[in-house]
């Protein structure tokens, strides 16, 4: 009613941890913004998402390791209608497992969650992929944190009316340019798999 959040205190941490988990880099990107306004600590926003991204990324990656040979895995219906995108990844995925699953994060998920499972059945090497998991996320939640800093200090100079218009502004604007992003990236990549013979 006054224009203020409720403070749940350190339960945010947690939440934005469960939330990075489902949905990471827009929700990377509001947590930088919360603590470019003053609402989050930098140090524990960055432990949370960092923590939520590597944790949903091994969480995948074991379900298809586990799930793909027993077949129970293609029993879920979100991953039964991506069967065929998974085994084209997994084709390759002892070559170039690395590579895609690195252009999978550049692809802001798009393609994050089949290309982990696709090395989850091709048994790709573990530990070769969770240094690169580690590396990547030290350096890419970093990298989202800070563009929502800026934009949530931008905000922060705001009066307090402006400011929520601005946070719902902000992540509206967030959400619709990754999903524009998304898009662009998939077209690229569906028209890469249509010029190779």
């Amino acid at each position: 009613m006054n224009g203020t959040l409720p403070d749940v205190g350190n339960w945010s941490y947690l939440i934005i941890l469960v939330m990075v988990f489902i949905e990471g880099p827009i929700v990377t990107l509001i947590a930088g913004a919360m603590v470019g306004a003053g609402l989050l600590r930098l140090d524990l926003a960055y432990a949370a998402c960092a923590i939520g991204n590597f944790a949903a990324d091994q969480f995948w990656y074991w379900l298809g390791f586990v799930g793909g040979h027993r077949g129970f895995l293609f029993r879920i219906g979100w991953v039964r209608r991506r069967r065929r995108q998974i085994e084209e990844f997994e084709i390759g995925m002892q070559d170039h497992g690395i590579k895609l699953y690195l252009l999978s994060k550049v692809s802001m998920g798009l393609f994050t969650i089949p290309i982990l499972i696709a090395a989850g059945i091709a048994r790709v090497n573990w530990l070769r992929l969770t240094v690169v998991n580690l590396a990547f996320e030290i350096v890419w939640t970093a990298f989202l944190l800070f563009a929502g800093l800026r934009l949530g200090e931008h905000i922060a100079q705001m009066e307090r009316s402006l400011q929520i218009a601005a946070v719902v502004g902000g992540v509206i604007f967030l959400f619709m340019a990754i999903t524009l992003y998304r898009r662009a990236f998939q077209r690229i990549m569906q028209a890469g798999r249509a010029t190779v013979p």
